[in-house]
């Protein structure tokens, strides 16, 4: 039994799960601190925003002492103690009210911050259990928040002046050493975590994926998906190992550019043996299959009446008919030869005599089907 939700359900989701989980808790990762580098899916020990603030810390996720060594060691462990945010607000209402001007200027930073953050939650609509954390679809939206944070460099020069009576320079002075301190905070925790030295194993995974075909022959390996597939191009790109193979990615066989280049040499490796016409694989043409229930009906009675002279010792008509639909008519490469294609004179000339209409890009199956070339 499925439950609709009400609207003030989906207000709820909104909020609580695409909104603060999938958008300001990557924000605060940025400008406050971030527990690990494991994905969360809510629960209190992966993935959550900190400050390394313990009474903050403990009203959010618990007590972080408590967690166990892996979690506590994790290079993606990193906190900033807000300064980040602090830094940002402070030149955020800076710009807003240093002048008209900066107003009018600060309505562009927002509109930057808006339309590539929060606008892009609207859009994306995602649902629960994403397979990865989507912090880097809102890359926009803090490079648009790290231009306040420059600005409350400023903000602070002024508020040194305004408050403590101090002269431009000596403000300007001071701010610039303890602003400072932000950036090479940040850069003390993220640095162990950014760190790719000595981590091979993307490198290695490829090379023994290529390692495995065979030494002649030009083989090609077939890959499916970004991890099986990006480690492969890095060793045969960068490190001109094993270009005599041809890696082929499925899921981009499904576009005409890719198939064009499939169907053209590259390194040591011939083009694939891909035999199509463009005009056959083109974006636009055999992007569905019409549905023709009448025609399974018509095949399925040839074959009868064929298998039934078949049984009686006469095996003609049968020859015949497996020379016009196939030993299998209902075979992937059967419909796409005789019936999507149309390479079958014989076919069409059958049609012809029984008054049926050649079914251009149709196929005899009574369901849906979809091309995946």
């Amino acid at each position: 039994m499925v439950n609709m939700p009400n609207q003030w359900e989906n207000i709820k989701f909104f909020f609580s799960y695409q909104l603060n989980f999938m958008y300001w808790r990557y924000f605060m990762w940025n400008f406050a601190g971030r527990q690990n580098d494991i994905q969360g899916s809510g629960e209190i020990e992966h993935g959550n925003w900190i400050t390394g603030i313990p009474f903050i810390d403990n009203l959010l996720v618990g007590n972080q002492e408590l967690l166990p060594q892996d979690l506590k060691n994790n290079k993606g462990h990193n906190v900033f103690y807000c300064l980040p945010l602090i830094l940002g607000l402070i030149g955020l209402f800076w710009q807003a009210y240093h002048s008209q001007r900066g107003i009018q200027q600060f309505w562009v930073v927002f509109f930057l911050f808006f339309m590539t953050g929060i606008a892009i939650v609207l859009y994306l609509n995602q649902t629960p259990a994403q397979p990865r954390e989507r912090d880097y679809a809102y890359a926009g939206s803090f490079y648009a928040f790290a231009i306040w944070v420059g600005m409350g460099v400023a903000g602070i020069i002024r508020m040194l002046r305004e408050y403590c009576k101090m002269q431009e320079l000596p403000a300007a002075a001071l701010a610039s050493v303890l602003c400072l301190f932000v950036p090479i905070q940040m850069a003390g925790q993220t640095w162990d975590d950014h760190d790719r030295s000595g981590r091979f194993v993307a490198r290695d995974f490829g090379q023994n994926y290529l390692m495995t075909l065979q030494e002649k022959g030009n083989p090609i390996i077939y890959t499916n998906g970004d991890n099986d597939t990006f480690p492969l191009w890095y060793n045969q790109e960068t490190e001109g190992f094993r270009t005599d193979a041809r890696t082929c990615n499925l899921s981009y066989l499904q576009t005409d550019w890719y198939i064009d280049q499939m169907k053209r040499p590259a390194y040591d490796s011939p083009s694939l043996p891909i035999t199509w016409d463009r005009v056959e694989y083109v974006e636009g043409q055999n992007e569905y299959i019409p549905i023709r229930t009448e025609m399974k009906a018509f095949i399925d009675s040839y074959f009868k009446q064929a298998n039934e002279l078949a049984a009686q010792g006469d095996t003609t008509i049968l020859s015949l008919v497996h020379s016009i639909f196939g030993e299998n008519p209902y075979e992937l490469k059967e419909i796409i030869n005789r019936w999507m294609l149309g390479k079958n004179d014989q076919l069409k000339e059958l049609l012809k005599k029984t008054g049926k209409r050649y079914p251009t890009s149709a196929h005899p199956y009574g369901q849906h089907c979809h091309e995946d070339r």
